[in-house]
C-alpha cells in the first residue's frame, strides 16, 4: 500500500475493500462493521479510505525502486495465475493419477 502511494506500484496490486462493503450494508449483513473485532476494523476502514482515494506522491525515478523488479513493476498481479496452468483446466496426463 506505501509504494502505491508513493507511485511505486499501481493500486491495481494491493488489496482492495470498496467501503460500499463495510460502510453501506445494513447491520444484519453478513459483512458488517460492527460484528468485526477491533482489530480487523483497523486494518479495513483505512483499506476501504484508501481505496476510495488513491492518494499518489509520484517520486522521482532517481528514488524509485524500479531496479528491484524482474517485470515492470506496473504489470498488473491479480488475477494470478499459475505458470503452465491454461485456462482450459487440466489436461488428461496432468490428471491422470499413476
Amino acid at each position: 500500500m506505501c509504494l502505491s502511494n508513493l507511485g511505486q506500484l499501481p493500486y491495481a496490486n494491493c488489496p482492495a475493500v470498496p467501503p460500499e462493503l463495510v460502510l453501506l450494508l445494513p447491520r444484519w449483513f453478513y459483512v458488517n462493521l460492527y460484528a468485526m473485532s477491533s482489530w480487523t476494523r483497523t486494518i479495513v476502514v483505512p483499506l476501504s479510505i484508501f481505496y476510495a482515494h488513491k492518494p499518489c506522491r509520484r517520486l522521482p525515478p532517481e528514488q524509485g525502486i524500479a531496479e528491484l523488479f524482474l517485470q515492470p513493476p506496473d504489470t498488473p498481479l491479480w488475477p494470478h495465475r499459475r505458470r503452465g496452468a491454461s485456462l482450459a483446466g487440466p489436461t488428461s496426463s496432468s490428471a491422470s493419477i499413476g
